[in-house]
């Protein structure tokens, strides 16, 4: 397994390899109202420096409220990731502009690593469809899959645009992470064939988006 650095200007956590185990915390809102009671809740667990997290991840889905990835980086200085399709998907599908618009300000902001759904696909969906009870419990890769049928794309947003977005992650050197689509959503799935296909193609993904200089994660089972 390779090193993996997640950084941002203050600091940085090696993970992977032989590296110690780290806790991850997810923070996030659903509507600008919840902003202030987000904010402390994550000041009061930082209070407490015998039990703050390694590294926190945003999962809002407010595009039009102050970051909670920028805060916690501004504020507490530890690694923060983020799932750029949470704050830009809608009713009309995702814009590309909004897209890479919303990476790179995430960029400029420091965070550590990105949640991406490369692997959102017509084929293991129809798969997942016919063989699974839930095809798919992923918000952001569903998100993906939406945008891929609503606008007729041949590929999903990520990979048409895979090349611009290394190049802002070798930029800006943050982690691109696999999001895992087709993770099962209970045993009853494991190791089916949405699951065993998108695990084989997050590989190809890792190994092609590393051989550009970019560091990655793969998300799969325990999406952790």
């Amino acid at each position: 397994m390779k090193k993996v650095l997640l950084k941002n200007r203050y600091t940085g956590i090696p993970i992977g390899d032989n590296f110690p185990i780290i806790v991850n915390c997810n923070v996030g809102i659903n509507s600008n109202s919840d902003y202030n009671a987000e904010i402390e809740k994550i000041d009061r667990l930082f209070a407490r420096t015998n039990s703050t997290p390694d590294t926190m991840m945003d999962l809002s889905i407010c595009s039009d409220s102050p970051s909670i990835a920028k805060y916690i980086i501004d504020s507490h200085h530890i690694p923060v990731g983020t799932v750029p399709t949470y704050t830009v998907s809608s009713n009309k599908g995702i814009a590309k502009n909004a897209l890479i618009e919303t990476i790179i300000q995430y960029a400029e902001y420091g965070v550590a690593f990105m949640t991406m759904h490369f692997t959102a696909d017509r084929d293991i969906y129809q798969i997942a469809k016919n063989d699974r009870k839930i095809p798919t419990t992923s918000r952001g890769g569903a998100a993906v899959l939406f945008d891929l049928y609503k606008t007729n794309k041949k590929e999903n947003i990520y990979l048409e645009n895979i090349d611009d977005i290394i190049s802002i992650a070798k930029k800006y050197n943050f982690v691109i992470s696999l999001g895992a689509t087709f993770r099962p959503a209970g045993i009853i799935d494991a190791c089916d064939n949405p699951h065993i296909l998108e695990t084989e193609k997050q590989r190809e993904l890792c190994h092609y988006i590393q051989s550009r200089g970019v560091s990655v994660i793969v998300e799969n089972v325990g999406h952790i």
